[in-house]
């Protein structure tokens, strides 16, 4: 389970400053896209697209070790 959160925190870590932004304040600080829009200045289809985007990098970073740890 710590491993798992270290692998995920460095994951989000990889990512542009602006969709880590928009990734933590939606699931770690519980806000909506709306919120996180005005809070940094971007429309909320901005913010929506820069979620997808950024687990989709998540995912691609991560992959590796997913499959290695399949049992």
């Amino acid at each position: 389970l710590e491993e798992d959160r270290q692998q995920l925190q460095k994951a989000l870590n990889q990512l542009e400053e602006k969709t880590r932004q928009a990734i933590e304040y939606v699931f770690l600080h519980d806000l909506s896209r709306k919120e996180v829009a005005e809070k940094i200045g971007v429309s909320p289809m901005t913010v929506t697209r820069r979620i997808h985007r950024g687990i989709q990098q998540m995912i691609i970073t991560m992959k590796p070790q997913i499959l290695q740890s399949d049992p």
